[in-house]
């Protein structure tokens, strides 16, 4: 007789033998395996090539712009200097110094007395300033003490500034001109102010010193003078007041176009920017014609 378990054996052993055995499954593992490993290569190669492309793009873009393309700037106020900063740098930069070409004679010694009057720190904004003829007849009698100078003959405006012919009243209606006074805007806006920096000499010259020029005492000074029975009066002003700080007097001249020359010691002086005009007259009046230049006293 058999037991339960005998009975239980044989019917797995019949169960097995009917079974067919299962396929060998390894080909198929070694090609999945493969397909995988082509996929991840493809995958691999295509994110290089679109890495290599996007870095050819960048280098076509940027390379031109490094070597044609200059730096971002800021341009300083007007007439001044162009300060270059890096393009990502936001932070303001100061303005570089208003630059003036000529030597300051009156009233202002520099560009920062200038701007100080245009602020109102110096005080009240006289308008004279503002107006050219007004400041060169102001030069001529009040600065250089040529009271018969009171009268505007001519006035004219170029590219370098105002020329203003400042004279005097003659016979009738006639007028005389002693000098063309040479004038420029020192500063910078609308209401920058004039500033005397010479005059236009003609029929009487002041060429030594040079116009600028470092100088000590006693001062060679030259020049040339057309007319008849000229008398040269030359003085040395300081520009911070009309007080002379070198005179010469009287000096015989005439001629067409004629050479003349004199020395003039400084005594006094406590400013180094100095005015030189020479002048002459006595025939309608004390000043008749005159000529002016600015030096500094080493």
């Amino acid at each position: 007789m058999s037991t339960p378990e005998d009975r239980l054996r044989r019917a797995a052993r019949a169960r097995a033998a009917g079974v067919a055995e299962p396929p060998d499954r390894w080909d198929d593992v070694e090609h999945g395996a493969t397909r995988q490993r082509r996929r991840q290569r493809l995958t691999t190669l295509g994110v290089t090539a679109i890495g290599l492309a996007a870095a050819i793009v960048a280098a076509i873009v940027i390379v031109p712009k490094l070597t044609h393309e200059p730096p971002d700037t800021i341009a300083a106020g007007p007439g001044g200097a162009t300060t270059t900063v890096p393009a990502s740098n936001t932070t303001a930069t100061t303005a570089a110094a208003i630059p003036f070409p000529y030597q300051p004679l009156w009233p202002f010694r520099s560009v920062d007395e200038a701007q100080q009057w245009q602020s109102g720190a110096a005080g009240p904004r006289e308008p004279w300033h503002l107006d050219a003829g007004e400041t060169a007849l102001k030069f001529s009698a009040d600065f250089l003490g040529y009271t018969d100078i009171d009268t505007i003959t001519n006035k004219a405006e170029r590219a370098d500034g105002a020329h203003i012919s400042v004279g005097y009243s003659a016979e009738g209606t006639a007028k005389g001109t002693a000098a063309i006074v040479h004038l420029a805007r020192i500063g910078s806006g609308k209401d920058a102010p004039w500033e005397v920096v010479g005059t236009d000499d003609h029929d009487l010259t002041l060429t030594t010193p040079g116009y600028g020029a470092q100088v000590t005492s006693p001062i060679a000074i030259a020049g040339t003078i057309t007319g008849v029975d000229e008398s040269l009066h030359i003085q040395v002003r300081q520009i911070t007041f009309p007080t002379l700080v070198g005179e010469r007097c009287c000096l015989p001249a005439g001629g067409q176009n004629t050479p003349w020359q004199t020395t003039v010691e400084t005594k006094g002086v406590t400013d180094k920017l100095l005015v030189i005009a020479v002048s002459t007259g006595g025939h309608l009046k004390q000043v008749e014609r005159f000529a002016v230049t600015g030096v500094r006293l080493s």
